[in-house]
């Protein structure tokens, strides 16, 4: 009798153990959810997404749907600031070009009135008897220079754009 009633309570036990964690849609979300985290973590985003995409689609009324949903908003509101960000940092760059371009415009300048010529050599206009240095990043060349003129180009090797600038300019032009 012991024996029958001990299995009796190992029978019961069992299946509420079996059937206590089937059907509750908290924790299957919650299980899908904790799986998608783990993607995004491992650098699987878009596999991720789709999970957590799942989630809000087979358990919306769970707690754990929410959870997805604003996950999902952050991860998109991070792109979107990382984007506007990098977009922020070329703009920097191309400025950054322009006034390389406009200092070096004043170094040829003053050169021209030391050597009743504009200099062929960028060389010769970087440092301190010109003061015309060269940003990181920025490239300056001279495209023409003689008695009467010059031209030059500059771009940022970050950047997007090309400028030039020329005897008489008042300021760099994009190409």
């Amino acid at each position: 009798m012991k024996n029958k009633g001990l299995i009796i309570f190992l029978v019961l036990l069992i299946t509420f153990t079996f059937f206590s964690g089937c059907g509750d849609p908290e924790k299957e979300a919650r299980a899908s959810f904790n799986k998608a985290q783990v993607l995004i973590r491992e650098g699987k985003g878009d596999e991720g997404k789709k999970l957590l995409n799942e989630v809000i689609s087979k358990y919306p009324e769970t707690k754990v749907a929410t959870d997805a949903n604003n996950l999902l908003n952050e991860m998109y509101a991070a792109k979107a600031l990382t984007k506007a960000f990098k977009n922020e940092e070329i703009e920097a760059h191309n400025r950054t070009v322009k006034i390389d371009l406009k200092s070096a415009g004043l170094a040829q300048e003053c050169y021209f009135i030391d050597n009743m010529s504009y200099s062929k050599s960028l060389n010769t206009l970087i440092g301190k008897e010109y003061e015309f240095y060269v940003s990181d990043g920025v490239m300056v060349s001279i495209k023409h220079a003689n008695s009467k003129k010059y031209i030059m180009e500059s771009y940022h090797n970050q950047g997007t754009k090309t400028y030039i600038l020329s005897t008489g300019m008042e300021a760099p032009m994009e190409k």
